[in-house]
């Protein structure tokens, strides 16, 4: 199954010549919410491609 995640926050890029970003404001800047998780949907048609004669 697959789960999509989204930033909670999305931080600014550092402009040149300016000071970077705090390190105490990294936790929050990593943080991720649950946008969906597709396990909970049908996975539609599926299509095979026999390589190979799988009779017998």
């Amino acid at each position: 199954f697959t789960w999509v995640l989204r930033r909670v926050l999305t931080p600014e890029p550092t402009q040149p010549g300016c000071m970077q970003r705090n390190p105490d404001e990294h936790p929050d800047l990593m943080k991720l919410e649950v946008v969906e998780i597709e396990n909970l949907k049908s996975a539609g048609p599926l299509k095979v491609i026999l390589l190979k004669d799988v009779e017998g």
